[in-house]
């Protein structure tokens, strides 16, 4: 049995051939399944999401059937940080991101490169850095250097 996990293509780039992985399905809730990676495709799809292949170990009692839906685990390196923000801060699309980041008492728009984490994070590779206050929600009625008050 093979299952497909579609990924971002920032989570594809963490992803290797014959890692192993851990996965739940929601047909049988609390049991955890073990996999092994087998074939990443190269081609994103329409909605820019990898393929990666996964060979199951599938349990007798719980069978794992076509269709079915679940969560897969990848296991990656503990070192590896990244600079995620909500989804919502940007102003715009993600492929011309811009925040609005505060500098004093007013803001200033600023570009920033971005990819998708999940539905509703992005990670930030470039213009931004950890402890940077942005501004997250009411972006309609701000333009560059408008003056703000900020709401804890």
């Amino acid at each position: 049995m093979k299952l497909i996990a579609r990924l971002t293509d920032v989570e594809v780039q963490k992803v290797k051939k014959d890692q192993e992985v851990t996965f739940s399905v929601e047909a049988y809730p609390g049991i955890i399944y073990n996999g092994k990676v087998t074939a990443i495709i190269i081609k994103a799809d329409l909605s820019k999401r990898y393929d990666a292949e996964i060979e199951v170990v599938n349990h007798t009692d719980q069978l794992i059937k076509p269709g079915m839906f679940g969560t897969v685990t990848f296991s990656c390196d503990a070192g590896e940080q990244a600079l995620v923000i909500p989804r919502k801060a940007i102003a715009g699309s993600i492929k011309n991101a811009e925040i609005f980041r505060v500098k004093g008492d007013s803001v200033k728009l600023q570009k920033i490169a971005v990819a998708p984490f999940d539905d509703k994070y992005v990670v930030v590779s470039e213009g931004l850095k950890a402890g940077d206050i942005i501004v997250t929600s009411g972006q309609i009625s701000l333009v560059n250097g408008s003056k703000i008050k900020l709401n804890n």
